[in-house]
């Protein structure tokens, strides 16, 4: 199948959504949360680049950085519990302009906020079965420190434009999206899972209004 037909099936599994994180307020494209599970069996039973394909799957499966998967080493990948453990990067900082003062008080803020650690921090993350025969062939005769992608991040990047018309940010976005909207999941297990040292770094991935999330937080601290 060509990139061009693949693009086109693929476009129906995709919605868009502000980038909060964004100065100029632009639409992100993620993978719906309903077609979540969709989208991953597409990848899988697309004839793609192997290194592209896993990839995108451990990406998607796990809420990770494209950067944090090229990182992985052959020590990180546990075939048999089905398995990768990341190390976090540090995020650059960047400014954002939700203030997050004007409606949470600087205890409370405080509180729900991790403190900014130094140290290394890990991640563990699941590897979908049906990814496990694949992979396990990709790293064959790797020893424990080699990497296990050679690709930079420019190339997985031309490489999901190419497919999908995303960034590499889109699927990590997407993992976390899925998690709360079907799994879920709050502005704590966020918080404590990414490693988030500021609460509005979380708040992008809410689709919830502000008074919303603030009521609900004053709730489950009340």
């Amino acid at each position: 199948m060509k990139n061009k037909a693949i693009y086109n099936m693929s476009q129906e599994f995709f919605i868009e959504m502000d980038d909060y994180q964004s100065d100029t307020r632009d639409k992100i494209k993620i993978v719906a949360p309903e077609r979540y599970n969709d989208f991953i069996e597409f990848v899988l039973k697309l004839r793609i680049k192997p290194q592209i394909k896993i990839i995108a799957i451990l990406q998607i499966s796990s809420g990770s950085r494209v950067s944090e998967i090229l990182n992985l080493k052959r020590k990180h990948l546990d075939l048999n519990k089905q398995q990768i453990t990341i190390k976090v990067l540090k995020k650059k900082k960047r400014k954002n302009k939700i203030k997050f003062s004007e409606w949470i008080p600087p205890t409370l803020l405080k509180l729900i906020t991790p403190p900014n650690e130094d140290k290394i921090k890990l991640r563990h993350g699941a590897v979908n079965p049906k990814l496990i025969p694949l992979l396990t062939s990709w790293v064959e005769g790797l020893s424990p420190e080699d990497k296990i992608f050679s690709i930079s991040r420019f190339g997985v990047l031309k490489a999901y434009k190419t497919l999908w018309g995303i960034t590499t940010h889109s699927l990590r976005h997407s993992f976390i999206t899925y998690m709360i909207e079907v799994r879920q999941r709050g502005w704590d297990w966020i918080m404590n899972h990414f490693y988030f040292t500021e609460l509005k770094t979380a708040h992008r991935y809410f689709k919830q209004s502000t008074a919303i999330e603030a009521d609900k937080i004053f709730k489950e601290s009340a």
